[in-house]
This record gives structure tokens, C-alpha cells and sequence, in this order.
């Protein structure tokens, strides 16, 4: 319905810099009208409910993409507030959809078309923080001619209003796009304010998993910007000096990495703070930062990470306010830990299995090695991706063991299922139940319909430092990513995503300048 606003960011130097956009952002002063021109909220407190009143957008067309048989049933036909009503609808109410598991709460919302061009929403007051966030910048809408589709296929979903069309996509290998000439949208600032976007004719992306293939199609010129690790940036660094580079504006998971230690606390061991706290001083974090990351890694990752616009979130271990009682769960400390484990009733440890995809093998080794010394046994279960989700996404029987559902988002830190007993597994891997966490995060949103989104901040984190000391995840150092670019991409300063997990939207905005790159040799 809306998304970041690419003028508040650098926008090729012309923008306002109130964002860099290069990491996954939700502030709202940021946002800037898409499907919805405008979109505004209020509160009812004789009925205890709030309301969101999107105005659609009138001149949206679907895009005709010829390998999509919705598409191409659309006809591109105008964007209606029919449209949204329909898909809102579905993706609160669809048992298969992830607002359905992850925010039960939105399944009250009642959504309304309240004019020809204006779509109400209207949910219980605690509630409304959670469906602007969710149904604003995370929510992707859908025309009603899906409920005569299967999509079982990539093409079956290769829809939208956007500015660019999939035609080809070879799984963990390439998408392809091409531009989509009914796209509605011009650039809002500089000296191309006005032109028509998107620039750029034809999208490739690749998706490449060996280290040396990933650097040598960037390093040969092959594609135009990149996402890359430490590893990656030092040897780009060395073979493609004329390259340009910027740090990410958020840490992100490492490859190789579980996304966090998830102690499910309906697993018997782990329904005891001394087993989780135990495993957690057993886990020497310093020594994996320092052998895996170089030591470049950040710690402090569950339940959030701390980025921009959210630094309050992060309770570093060096801040003034940081507990002594925090400080030493990331002291690695195996004595304390089997004393632990003693008082728990597990003098000699005990037998524990750990779900990881084969590509966390390694780093779950690590861990099984740390812990053997404590006297847990580890056994870990390798599967792959899709067993993986698979076995999260069970309403019943759900895994008897570890597993890494990752911290929360920052920019959902109102409403986040990793720390509410939510129905998802996927979720809320924790399987937290904690009616304290559930009251706080409550009080949280009211607090920023009331007061704004910065006395929010300072309430959740007083709540992280209670998660944390409650030991139901063990965070896993994060690392910074590098953007790395060609100096032949223009109005391109390393964007990740222009607003909230909206992917590489910044495509629209940049354009190649053909002369640069042949005066490369490229």
C-alpha cells in the first residue's frame, strides 16, 4: 500500500538522507504513497476499535506479462479498490497465509470498500499498530481472478502492478524481468524528476552459491552491483579496485550460520531457565566471532539487532544500562554452566537433537563440540530448505528440539511473533508463552498510537533486556554485508531495499551508463 520514500533517501545525491535505505526499514515518516495515495488511522474509543482508510490510487494498470495466465486474463485492466478488499481479505483470513499464522490478531479485522476509491480496515485497538505495519509495507496485493488459479507454478504468481515483469526463472539459478510498460510511476527528485520509470529495459538476476563463480561474474563485469560478504568484499577489494563499495546498514545473518539457538520451551529440558541459561554460558560466542567472522561479527542479535532508526532495540553489552545479569549469560562460562545444570537436575547433562540445513553444518559442530563439555549431547538433524520449513510449519507435534528461527525485525519490534505465543511455529521457534511478554509488547503499541514511535523504543527495550535474561534463544554473531557496484550504474549508493523487505525496488530508480562501461572495457 505504500513504501519507502526513495526521495528521503540519497536518490543519486538529490535526496533528503533521512534514510540510506540499505537495510530493511519501517519508519513511517519515511513512506511515501503506492497503491494507496494516501493512507491515514484513527481510534474510536467508544468502540475500542481503530481504523486505517487506505485511498486508492486511481491510473494503476495490472501488468500483461505473457507467461502468466492471470496476467494476461487481467488484460491490464485498472487496479480497483475491489482489488484490494479482496486480498487484504484473503491474506487474513487464508489459513496458508503467513499473517494468518503470524498475527491471529488481524483474522477480527473487518475490511470494508467505504468509497470508489477507499478501502477501510477496522480492528480492536491493540491491534491497529500491528495491521498498519503488516498490511502497509509487508502485504503485496493480488486481483480476485487468483481463486481460479492453482499457482503451483512461478508463473502462476508472475502478476502485479509493478515496474518490472518476471518472464523466466530458473530455481537457485536466475530470474529474469523485463520492464513493465504500463508502470505508473516517475522519479520524484533530481534531474531526471518527472522522467517515466523504470530506466532500465532488462533484469537479470543470478543466484550463486560457490564463493569463486559469485566473484568472478562481478569481478569480469558480468553483473552490475552485488550483495557480498566479508570473504567475498576482501578478494573484490584486491582483483576490482575500480569498483565502488558500502557497508550495509543493518548485520544480517552470515552464510553458514543458524539464524539463532532456539530452545523450545515446551521441550521438557528446556522448560527450566537454568538448562536455558546453562547452554547459554556454555556457548562461547567470543571464540565464534573471533574464528568464523575475524571478529567483525555483532552479538547482541536476539531478539533484535539493533539498526538504524532502531538503535534502542540492541542492549550492547558495553551500554551503561546493560544488566550484570545479561552480561554474564554472553560470558562463556562452562563451570557456571554444569552447576546449572546440576540444580536443573542434569548433573550429567543430557541427550538434545538440533534441526539444521546442511549448509549450518559446520557452525552447529562448533556448538555441538562447546557443549560436549558441559556434558549435553548433540545430535544434529540435517535437512534441507523445504524439510525445513516443512517441519516449522507443523500445527501439531511440533519439533522436539533446537531449532533457528532467527531474532525478530526491528521494524516489527510492536508486533513480533518471534516473542508471542503466536499459532506459527515457524514463527515463534522459542515457542514462547510468556503472558509478561505478550502484556508488554501491548502496552508497546498503545504506547506509540499515543506518544509516537521513539517512546515505544524505550519501552521495548526495557522488555529486551527481559527476553534476553530469560534465555530462550542464544544469539549467533551477525555480520555486515558489502554493496558493491560499477561505477557505470548510476543513481546507485548501495540500497538494499527502499522501505520494508520490499527487495531490490530500487531497481526502478538507477539506469547504466553505456559509455562508462565501454570506456572500462566492459
Amino acid at each position: 500500500m505504500w513504501e519507502g520514500d526513495w526521495a528521503k533517501g540519497h536518490a543519486g545525491g538529490y535526496g533528503t538522507d533521512e534514510s540510506d535505505w540499505r537495510g530493511q526499514y519501517d519508519i513511517w515518516d519515511h513512506k511515501a504513497g503506492l497503491i494507496a495515495e494516501n493512507t491515514r488511522w484513527f481510534v474510536d474509543e467508544a468502540t475500542a476499535t481503530g481504523t486505517i482508510v487506505y485511498t486508492i490510487r486511481q491510473g494503476i494498470h495490472w501488468a500483461i506479462n505473457p507467461v502468466s495466465d492471470v496476467s494476461v486474463r487481467m488484460n491490464g485492466r485498472e487496479l480497483t479498490a475491489d482489488d484490494v478488499v479482496y486480498y487484504l481479505t484473503r491474506v487474513v483470513t487464508d489459513e496458508r497465509s503467513y499473517l494468518y499464522r503470524s498475527n491471529p490478531a488481524l483474522r477480527e479485522a473487518v475490511i470494508t470498500k467505504t468509497g470508489p476509491w477507499e478501502v477501510s480496515v477496522t480492528v480492536p485497538t491493540e491491534t491497529l499498530i500491528t495491521a498498519i505495519f503488516r498490511l502497509g509495507d509487508v502485504t503485496k496485493i493480488g486481483p480476485p481472478e487468483l481463486k481460479d488459479s492453482n499457482l503451483s507454478d512461478w508463473k502462476d504468481v508472475s502478476f502485479g502492478t509493478g515496474a518490472y515483469m518476471t518472464t523466466d526463472y530458473v530455481p537457485a539459478s536466475t530470474i529474469t524481468m523485463v520492464k513493465n510498460p504500463n508502470y505508473w510511476m516517475k522519479n520524484p527528485v533530481g534531474p531526471g524528476m518527472g522522467d517515466q520509470l523504470p530506466y532500465i529495459e532488462h533484469v537479470k538476476y543470478f543466484i550463486i552459491a560457490d564463493a569463486s563463480t559469485r566473484q568472478a561474474v562481478f569481478r569480469t563485469g558480468k553483473v552490475d552491483t552485488a550483495l557480498l560478504e566479508l570473504d567475498d568484499a576482501i578478494l573484490i577489494r584486491n582483483q576490482a579496485p575500480e569498483t565502488v563499495e558500502i557497508t550495509t546498514g543493518e548485520p544480517t545473518l552470515p552464510m553458514g550460520s543458524p539464524e539463532s539457538i532456539d530452545m523450545p520451551g515446551d521441550v521438557s529440558e528446556f522448560s527450566d531457565i537454568n538448562v536455558r541459561k546453562a547452554l547459554f554460558m556454555a556457548t562461547d560466542l567470543q571464540a565464534i566471532n573471533d574464528g568464523l567472522y575475524g571478529g567483525l561479527g555483532v552479538m547482541e542479535t536476539w531478539p533484535y539487532q539493533g539498526v538504524k532508526g532502531y538503535e534502542e532495540l540492541r542492549v550492547g553489552m558495553n551500554d551503561p544500562d546493560c544488566p550484570e545479569e545479561l552480561k554474564e549469560l554472553y560470558t562463556y562460562n562452562p563451570d557456571k554452566a554444569k552447576q546449572l545444570l546440576s540444580d536443573a537436575g542434569y548433573p550429567n547433562g543430557f541427550r538434545m537433537k538440533a534441526l539444521s540445513l546442511s549448509t549450518a553444518a559446520d557452525f552447529w559442530s562448533i556448538i555441538k563440540d562447546q557443549w560436549a563439555k558441559v556434558g549435553v549431547e548433540l545430535e544434529i538433524d540435517v535437512v534441507d530448505m523445504g524439510a525445513k520449513n516443512s517441519i516449522l510449519n507443523q500445527r501439531e507435534n511440533w519439533y522436539q528440539g533446537i531449532t533457528d528461527g532467527g531474532c525478530a525485525s526491528d521494524s516489527a519490534f510492536h508486533t513480533s511473533p518471534t516473542l508471542t505465543g503466536s499459532p506459527s511455529a515457524a514463527a515463534n521457534t522459542c515457542r514462547i508463552f510468556d503472558p509478561k511478554l505478550d502484556k508488554w509488547l501491548e502496552d508497546i503499541r498503545t504506547t506509540i498510537l499515543a506518544q509516537g514511535t521513539k517512546a515505544g523504543l524505550r519501552e521495548a527495550r526495557e522488555m529486551v533486556k527481559y527476553a534476553v535474561s530469560q534465555a530462550y534463544a542464544i544469539p549467533v554473531p551477525y555480520t555486515y554485508k558489502y554493496s558493491f557496484w560499477w561505477p557505470w550504474l548510476k543513481n546507485y549508493t548501495g540500497e538494499v531495499s527502499v522501505g520494508y523487505y520490499n527487495g531490490p525496488n530500487y531497481v526502478p530508480y538507477v539506469w547504466i551508463d553505456e559509455q562508462v562501461k565501454d570506456s572500462m572495457g566492459y
